[in-house]
């Protein structure tokens, strides 16, 4: 399998930057392609109710710590993947929004078959607008299309670029990432990731 943790890189990337939109308009916006890095970032716009302050994320140290996955599937920790831990802090009109990033490789009989990354968020909630937003973001700075599917009687997003599938499952304070490099079963990843923590 080949490296599954760059393509997350770019998929994540598009999530905060259109995070910064959609919190900082107070309304859903398609934006186009963007780049954002993981550092601090100012938005110029009027504070919205979503933007509220909560508690920090910084108070949970591995936000993956509590998923889990179905069988036959593992979840493992390896501290020498840097692709599986990020913090990212954006000041978003005068609301400090920091985003913690830990994740697990997923594994089949040891075989390395994707990734599992949990965004965990403090200064904003992920409602239902700023997930949609953070997908429509995710797949533009992909290159990659967007579709929508119901897992579990849960909303879910697929996000497939030339080079990755991931799906993404708004989770309380989190958003979810499940997938790998193209040829990733995403859908029987997140199903029984979302199964297993139901």
């Amino acid at each position: 399998m080949t490296d599954p943790t760059a393509p997350s890189r770019r998929l994540i990337a598009g999530c905060l930057a259109t995070l910064l939109i959609v919190v900082g308009c107070g309304s859903a916006v398609t934006p186009g392609p963007s780049r954002a890095t993981p550092s601090s970032a100012r938005a110029s716009s009027s504070p919205s109710a979503s933007a509220r302050a909560l508690p920090s994320a910084s108070s949970t140290t591995d936000a993956a710590s509590g998923i889990t996955i179905g069988p036959p599937y593992v979840l493992t920790g390896n501290p020498n993947n840097p692709s599986l831990t990020g913090t990212f802090n954006v000041d978003l009109a005068g609301t400090r929004v920091e985003a913690i990033m830990n994740g697990r490789e997923i594994r089949r009989d040891t075989k390395l078959v994707g990734l599992v990354l949990v965004m965990k968020f403090s200064g904003i909630r992920v409602s239902p607008q700023v997930f949609d937003g953070a997908a429509k973001g995710a797949a533009a700075n992909a290159a990659g299309t967007l579709t929508y599917s119901t897992i579990s009687g849960h909303r879910v997003a697929f996000i497939t670029s030339k080079t990755a599938t991931f799906g993404l499952y708004p989770r309380g304070d989190s958003i979810l990432m499940v997938g790998g490099p193209n040829g990733t079963d995403a859908k029987t990843l997140l199903t029984s990731v979302i199964k297993a923590n139901e």
